[in-house]
């Protein structure tokens, strides 16, 4: 019963090549597509789409205001994120009675009353105001990654320290207020680059 050509001295040796040449086609063109799908952190594929405007972003860091130009190329750059990165983020709650290891192994201990914590850093503002997690979104994350790789180590000049995250922060913030301040962006996209403080930064 096996696919012996000796059975079969006629249909076998002009059927099995059109099939297989078939089935590498087929496995050829899912390969591509596979080969093309750039997989983020959490699994999701597009992660070369949120990395661009990413990069984009970070690239503007030290700039005063964003130009038309600039403008425009944000807007195309959110265009072609893949859907899921366009829908409005949903905030991870920021007190949970138990937190994983962060990025960089550092607990993520919670040790009071939920709501207690929230209050508090709204009283004493930024930057130990209301944050996220900046895998709370990918394209922060990818932010976030971008910045850490520039800012890898403190800096000292004239004597003053600068420690990385507070030159992450103040990149990240001033990307941020770039963004909050251009009426087109805030109209053509729906980027939501949400609050990062040291804490969180740290422990994701």
């Amino acid at each position: 019963m096996s696919c012996d050509g000796g059975q079969h001295p006629a249909a076998a040796p002009s059927a099995l090549p059109d099939t297989s040449q078939a089935a590498l086609d087929s496995d050829t063109n899912l390969s591509d597509e596979a080969q093309g799908a750039v997989i983020g952190p959490n699994g999701v594929a597009g992660w070369d789409k949120v990395q661009d405007l990413a990069a984009y972003l970070v690239g503007l860091r030290e700039a005063s205001y964003l130009s038309v130009l600039q403008v425009t190329q944000v807007i195309q750059l959110w265009t072609a994120l893949p859907d899921c990165d366009k829908t409005r983020v949903n905030y991870q709650p920021r007190h949970q009675e138990r937190l994983p290891h962060g990025r960089f192994k550092a607990p993520k201990r919670s040790g009071v009353t939920p709501g207690v914590e929230s209050v508090k850093r709204c009283l004493i503002g930024h930057p130990g105001g209301p944050a996220q997690w900046p895998n709370t979104s990918r394209l922060v994350e990818a932010m976030c990654i971008t910045l850490c790789t520039l800012h890898k180590t403190t800096t000292k000049k004239a004597g003053v320290s600068t420690p990385r995250w507070s030159k992450i922060l103040r990149d990240y913030h001033h990307i941020r207020e770039l963004v909050l301040n251009s009426p087109r962006v805030m109209q053509g996209t729906k980027i939501q680059l949400f609050e990062l403080n040291q804490r969180t930064l740290i422990q994701w």
